[in-house]
């Protein structure tokens, strides 16, 4: 059964991409793309266990999306805002369909609502290396760093403890211009996970280098 809305939702493209069209979609590149959702309670009671999903019927082949995290809990309280990533890749680079992703809310009482984002998708590639800020930040148990290549590259991506010790290396390998996204799961190469505080992650290709800090929570 369909209730009235009562989720606010502000979204941001979390990339270098051009974030709006004048008709308020979202351009998605070929490759990895983060889209966070800023979420807001305006019905009159707390809500909890909420199931976020998305509706894939629609949505062209070629696409993938992952929903972090899958489930909420939102106080009746506009004013405080909880964050949905819907990481997004295209796999197909000679897409450029303009389509609809819904969002759904359901609680365990069979009552759902949705919320849908107009996007569309560009065959253009970045046209420069960038790296973004890990979301969500901080964390707990897991995060997600995105960065961007204008050409094929060798990418290094490695993890430094605040003393500047090496605790992991996330990626070494050729990867093709466009947006990509790794997760890191807060272990060390040695697999076992590593005390809350702050962390630098660093990325190198043989014309970009760039490093950025984070933090683990308990």
């Amino acid at each position: 059964m369909k209730k009235s809305v009562f989720l606010l939702l502000v979204f941001v493209v979390l990339s270098n991409i051009p974030a709006y069209a004048e008709s308020s979609d979202i351009i998605l590149s070929p490759g990895g793309n983060i889209i966070a959702l800023s979420v807001a309670n305006e019905w009159k009671k707390d809500l909890a266990n909420l199931s976020v999903s998305v509706g894939m019927a629609d949505i062209p082949d070629g696409l993938d999306i992952n929903v972090t995290p899958s489930m909420l809990s939102i106080r009746n309280d506009k004013s405080l805002k909880k964050k949905i990533f819907l990481e997004i890749t295209v796999n197909d680079e000679t897409a450029t369909e303009a389509f609809d992703i819904p969002v759904i809310f359901s609680d365990s009482f069979g009552n759902s609502w949705e919320h849908v984002i107009p996007v569309s998708i560009t065959s253009e590639v970045p046209t420069q290396n960038s790296l973004a800020q890990n979301f969500p930040n901080p964390f707990n148990p897991t995060t997600t760093i995105q960065f961007s290549l204008a050409d094929k590259s060798n990418v290094r991506l490695y993890v430094y403890n605040s003393l500047g010790q090496l605790v992991t290396t996330l990626l070494h390998e050729t990867r093709s211009p466009g947006m990509h996204s790794v997760v890191w799961d807060g272990k060390d190469e040695n697999g076992l996970k590593v005390s809350s505080g702050i962390y630098f992650y660093h990325m190198e290709t043989e014309t970009f280098s760039n490093t950025k800090r984070m933090m683990i929570i308990e």
